[in-house]
């Protein structure tokens, strides 16, 4: 190898370890383990039941340190470990499982066996931007972990940078970051999603796609009656849920199509104001898949 050969390749190689280097110095951690960090939840409809979760010891497991994680009132705690990428493992009748791996490309899935007989698909969706009561989010992952072969069984986690599980929900779960405690330093509340609502809104259901539930959301800034409809690209009614009269705030339905075909369906939202001055309507898209 002559003398500009051997630069070359020692370049390269410099190259390589300062990329290496910059990735590991700028890599984000989405689970936090420091022991005492604690995140409280509620639901995102009602703050007056809230739930701690924190980190409350590390262990050490054949020569492998984990930290324990689980709820403020409960004794039954999750096992946990973090790799050098800060993915967290969990560990299960003593063999370790990839729960949430943070460094999956923006639409791939990954498998978890969970505690079922059959495997989670988890779809991982990035770059997110997600509202809290504690504040706004940004540049979050969220995992959708749902097992194809059963139904209502999905479930999704959504994670902040340096702050760790910030939302958590679907067929069986409905909690929203509330407040946490990070390295000894809080998390303050910026905004309540109590507030009133300053404008009528209809939002994307989620998730969608679906198979075969999905949310949908909705917002009053005052008092109105409300309908909400499901058509499918035909025109015809699937489903029409008569919600009667609201107050002003956020509320959310689900809606289920086992029974229907997989393909596109509309749903609309019809408001009147108690008043009868206000009338809002929006129509949006969403796909079933099956």
């Amino acid at each position: 190898m002559n003398r500009i050969e051997l630069n070359s390749s020692m370049m390269n190689k410099t190259i390589v370890l300062l990329l290496l280097l910059f990735l590991n110095a700028n890599a984000q951690d989405y689970f936090p383990s420091g022991v005492g960090n604690s995140w409280t939840y509620c639901s995102s409809y009602d703050t007056t039941h809230k739930g701690t979760y924190l980190i409350k010891d590390t262990l050490t497991l054949e020569g492998k340190e984990y930290f324990l994680y689980g709820s403020d009132n409960s004794t039954d705690n999750d096992t946990l470990c973090k790799d050098e990428d800060s993915n967290v493992w969990k560990r299960e009748s003593g063999i370790l499982y990839k729960w949430f791996d943070f460094t999956k490309d923006s639409g791939a899935v990954y498998y978890y066996p969970g505690f079922t007989l059959d495997p989670f698909n988890v779809l991982v969706r990035k770059y997110l931007v997600s509202e809290t009561y504690a504040k706004v989010f940004e540049n979050c992952i969220q995992l959708l972990f749902d097992i194809p072969t059963y139904v209502d069984d999905e479930v999704y986690y959504t994670f902040a940078p340096e702050i760790g599980l910030i939302k958590k929900g679907g067929a069986w779960s409905n909690a929203v970051l509330y407040s946490a405690i990070i390295n000894n330093i809080p998390v303050s509340i910026q905004n309540d999603l109590r507030d009133v609502p300053t404008r009528f809104s209809l939002t994307q259901n989620f998730p969608n796609p679906f198979n075969p539930t999905t949310q949908i959301q909705y917002a009053l800034p005052n008092s109105s009656d409300v309908s909400i409809t499901v058509y499918n690209t035909l025109g015809q009614i699937v489903k029409t849920f008569n919600e009667g009269e609201k107050a002003s705030g956020s509320y959310s339905i689900n809606f289920n199509g086992e029974g229907l075909s997989s393909g596109v369906y509309l749903y609309s939202i019809n408001t009147m104001s108690m008043d009868g001055k206000q009338y809002f309507r929006a129509t949006k898209k969403m796909l079933l898949i099956k």
